[in-house]
């Protein structure tokens, strides 16, 4: 639930991975998501509480933004609800990223940190 796995994959292109500081904040993201948002409830008190970690993520070294890493999260939360966080979108992203290595404007090795530091020391 702290996103271990990620943490790392994400280390590898230079992000650093910021998660809620709290426990009990991470266990009721984790909640949500398996609870409610798996079985379509979309609440009010849900979204408010997401919109309130996008907020203090931002607030607290998330600089480049908070990546929804969950896509039930992206069908919660919308850009409108924190217009000053920038939201990144993964599904969105891979989508993005597979088209475009689909149409030949990338390649699947533009994407992979390993690749380009084998590519950098050559």
């Amino acid at each position: 639930r702290e996103g271990s796995w990620i943490r790392e994959r994400l280390a590898l292109h230079g992000f650093e991975v910021v998660v809620p500081a709290k426990e009990e904040d991470r266990q009721r993201c984790y909640d949500i998501i398996c609870r409610e948002l798996s079985f379509e409830i979309f609440s009010d008190a849900s979204r408010n509480f997401f919109a309130e970690m996008a907020v203090e993520l931002y607030q607290c070294g998330a600089d480049a933004g908070v990546i929804l890493g969950c896509t039930e999260i992206e069908l919660l939360l919308r850009q409108s609800d924190v217009p000053d966080v920038p939201l990144h979108r993964s599904a969105e992203l891979h989508i993005e990223a597979a088209a475009r290595i689909q149409a030949g404007a990338d390649q699947l090795e533009d994407y992979d940190p390993q690749a380009q530091v084998i590519e950098a020391k050559t």
